[in-house]
């Protein structure tokens, strides 16, 4: 029985199926529709030349042309056969088949055994080798010796085999052409069988490379850091979807640009060291840790460079604030301290300098340095009760509060500050619906007096005070936008440290409080200087309960940063 050929689409399954053998025969059958045009072509090419030389008749090259003609018109219908996907084995069979027909009537037309176009049927053999099993080729190759020995007896027939013709010279041709074809059959046979198996061995290595590239691609697309690779001129070869999310641009952007103008200037000092540089993307500073090392071709040769590197910008802001909050700390210690030493003594000083003011007679400059002795021992009281406020574990008493009533109640209160100059006008867009946050009602009071007051000290000499209640991802968001001095450049998040007033009369304490109470919520806060000047303080707050919110409404809890008072006695 002979063994059946597989479909032309068989897929390639795996190492070591039979895909791998049906697709090699497919690449043979098209490489064979190929090849047998320009076989055609020259054999019509090869006639040609010896009717011209034997100065031939048109007449006599008719049957030839006419043959010649089929089987170029045949050669088209198969070549549209195999692109239409139908199965292989039986066009393998018509192809042959119908070759071995023309090949004979050629022959036959041109002048039989003594033809110089017998050898054609070797090369069906030989093509058949790749295409067919193994009893099949030797099948072919008595096909053909017997097509052969047909052609040749047609010739003798039809008187085209020239003068001199005999039976004994065209059995003798039949014989040695038919022992060739044998012949052929084996050789062919024999390297078949190598080519198939070297093909089979270069499908399974294609396959395994194209397993290791797969894994290679999904390790590289899996990496959480950003990967750059560079030729040696600098220009961009390869990158990751980390390094396209991290540069916030998408690789069509990147790839062949030079690595300047993606990461800006890379060092060569930095070349196998790790370090940092800064890139601007949109407007925004970003903070990247970069490791450059080469690429190396065969273990020696240098090919370029591959760069590893990270977005360190939100880890260099944690740092920052980490660093803050110990400065915090220590200076909550330090006021404590302070606050033990100076503050009986200061309140005797006072008392002391208080009495001798009422009960002396005094002249106006002595009364006025008493008053001023009085007034200053008092600030000095003040803030001596600031940092005691500071640096004291305040208790938190969170329930569910209406952020927009709340607004309206202190925004009330600070209409009528002192602080508040006659030029300064305040503006608020607060909604009409409620909005519950879940927190300390008195803190958050805290928080948008101080903002406030913070920007009345910005606006000395008038201006407008804007707050504006908005949604956002986490909750609600609150902003305290001034038309006054802004922020100095870099300062942003200095503006939250301790001490850090940018006003002659402040204490700096402040904005560290309101930091600590909008932590304490579970919340953010931030500056920023926005586009028309001023400055824009951004407080954002969850709308849900965070780990303290487990607790019923109004428990106690202690609170995750000291703060201190700075709340109107009105409230």
């Amino acid at each position: 029985m002979l063994l059946e050929l597989e479909e032309h689409s068989t897929p390639v399954t795996g190492v070591g199926s039979a895909a791998p053998v049906a697709a090699i025969r497919a690449e043979w059958l098209a490489w064979l529709c190929r090849a047998r045009f320009w076989g055609i072509t020259l054999v019509l090419a090869v006639e040609l030349l010896v009717a011209f030389r034997d100065h031939a008749e048109w007449s006599s090259l008719a049957p030839f042309l006419y043959l010649i003609a089929a089987w170029y018109g045949i050669a088209l219908i198969d070549r549209a056969w195999l692109r239409s996907g139908a199965r292989v084995a039986p066009q393998v069979y018509a192809q042959l088949g119908l070759d071995i027909l023309l090949v004979t009537a050629v022959i036959a037309v041109t002048g039989g055994y003594s033809s110089l176009l017998t050898e054609i049927y070797a090369l069906l053999v030989v093509a058949s080798a790749t295409l067919l099993p193994r009893r099949v080729i030797y099948a072919m190759a008595g096909v053909c010796a017997l097509a052969y020995w047909a052609a040749a007896e047609a010739a003798l027939a039809m008187g085209s085999t020239g003068a001199g013709a005999n039976d004994r010279a065209m059995a003798l041709s039949v014989l040695l052409n038919g022992l060739a074809f044998v012949a052929a059959a084996y050789l062919a046979e024999l390297l078949a069988g190598k080519l198939m198996a070297t093909g089979r061995e270069l499908r399974e290595h294609q396959h395994v490379l194209a397993s290791l590239r797969a894994l290679n691609d999904n390790i590289i697309r899996s990496m959480g850091g950003g990967l750059l690779t560079t030729d040696l001129s600098g220009c961009v070869h390869l990158v990751n979807p980390a390094a396209e999310r991290i540069l916030e641009q998408p690789a069509e952007a990147v790839l062949g640009q030079p690595v300047e103008r993606v990461l800006g200037a890379v060092p060569e000092t930095m070349l196998g060291r790790r370090g940092e540089i800064r890139i601007n993307r949109h407007g925004r500073e970003k903070i990247i840790g970069l490791t450059v090392v080469p690429l190396k071709v065969n273990g020696a040769t240098d090919a370029g460079r591959v760069i590893h590197f990270q977005d360190l910008t939100e880890l260099r802001r944690l740092e920052r604030e980490l660093r803050r909050r110990d400065r915090m700390a220590a200076v909550g210690r330090m006021a404590a301290g302070i606050a033990h030493e100076i503050r009986n003594p200061l309140a005797s000083m006072a008392g002391s300098v208080r009495l001798l003011a009422r009960s002396a007679a005094q002249d106006p400059d002595q009364q006025r340095l008493a008053a001023v002795v009085e007034r200053e021992s008092e600030r000095l009281n003040r803030i001596v009760g600031e940092f005691l406020g500071y640096s004291r574990d305040y208790q938190y008493h969170m329930a569910e509060v209406d952020l927009r009533a709340l607004l309206e109640e202190v925004l009330t209160l600070a209409q009528q500050s002192p602080r508040r100059e006659a030029g300064i006008r305040i503006t608020a867009s607060l909604g009409t619906e409620p909005v519950i946050v879940w927190g300390d009602g008195d803190r958050l009071k805290q928080v948008v007096w101080n903002l406030c007051d913070n920007a009345f000290k910005a606006m000395p000499e008038g201006g407008t005070l804007r707050i504006t209640v908005s949604p956002s991802s986490m909750g609600v968001r609150l902003e305290f936008q001034d038309t006054g001095r802004g922020l100095r450049p870099g300062s942003e998040e200095e503006v939250f440290e301790p001490f850090r007033s940018g006003f002659s009369e402040g204490t700096g304490l402040g904005l560290a409080l309101v930091y600590a109470i909008v932590e304490a919520h579970q919340g953010k806060i931030w500056a920023e200087p926005p586009a028309g000047g001023g400055a824009r303080f951004v407080v954002q707050l969850p709308l849900e309960r965070g780990a303290q919110g487990d607790s019923p409404a109004g428990r106690t809890i202690a609170a995750e940063a000291a703060v201190g008072q700075f709340i109107p006695s009105s409230y």
